[in-house]
């Protein structure tokens, strides 16, 4: 559970130097985007980890774990990098829930 509060913490960092305002440059974007990439696949792992120790049926009646997985669900969705899913980007916001 630690572990997860900590990755929490580290996206919700993340995302706030992620300013469209303060560029940065390309490394920094990249750096960004790889870090998106890793918070993602890591909070995912912890989904389907709770899915595998509790059962998809037990995991999905609890509120907590549904706005757990639309998140998960979005912050995937948003690193397919398609004009039309980067609106979605906005939703990472929801990561600290």
């Amino acid at each position: 559970e630690a572990a997860v509060l900590c990755l929490i913490f580290a996206s919700a960092v993340t995302l706030a130097v992620d300013s469209p305002v303060h560029q940065g440059g390309p490394a920094k974007a990249r750096a960004l985007f790889w870090l998106d990439v890793l918070f993602a696949g890591l909070f995912a792992l912890e989904m389907v980890l709770k899915w595998a120790a509790k059962s998809i049926r037990v995991y999905l009646t609890d509120r907590w774990n549904l706005l757990d997985a639309f998140i998960v669900l979005v912050s995937l969705l948003a690193l397919v990098q398609l004009p039309a899913l980067q609106p979605l980007r906005v939703l990472r916001v929801l990561r600290p829930l």
